[in-house]
């Protein structure tokens, strides 16, 4: 029995270490950037001068609002919903004709992790250019997941996160 104990305190110290951190420049360090819910969405772009309700281009409306019903306030696509990952690929798409940029850091519990990432509905799996805890980029705003790896294996699972800050 003790055994076991420790074995779950052990897998659960492990998965707090490789959790990963986003942190878009222009926000506070204590940002939810996992939560990925049309709302979060909306207020992200609503900051950089883009209201997807009114103003922006029909198809990016299009993709929102189908995006919004697909995730029903839902804070994430690891459901396994086929509906949401298909709405937050077309929003994604969308987003393309905006030609907007994030600065992007990512730091782990432990330095020197490669961090990978790839947009939902892409099949390029990209990396920051810089191991963790120094991992900066600009990547185009969308919804990514993003994971961890040290020495080519997976130290996180991938997860779902908006970036969508300047």
């Amino acid at each position: 029995m003790m055994k076991k104990r420790s074995r779950l305190i052990s897998t659960a110290w492990l998965l707090g270490l490789i959790c990963l951190l986003v942190t878009a420049v222009a926000y506070s360090a204590d940002a939810q950037f996992d939560d990925i819910s049309a709302g979060k969405i909306y207020a992200d772009l609503k900051e950089r001068g883009v209201d997807v309700v009114v103003g922006a281009p029909v198809n990016i409306r299009r993709a929102y609002a189908r995006y919004d019903t697909a995730l029903g306030n839902g804070h994430g696509l690891n459901t396994g919903s086929a509906d949401a990952t298909k709405s937050a690929a077309a929003l994604n798409s969308a987003f393309g004709q905006l030609k907007l940029t994030s600065d992007v850091r990512v730091r782990t519990a432990n330095v020197g992790a490669r961090i990978r990432y790839k947009l939902v509905g892409a099949d390029q799996i990209g990396a920051l250019p810089q191991l963790s805890n120094s991992a900066e980029d600009n990547l185009a705003i969308g919804i990514y997941m993003i994971w961890s790896e040290r020495e080519s294996v997976q130290t996180s699972v991938p997860t779902a996160f908006r970036i969508i800050a300047p």
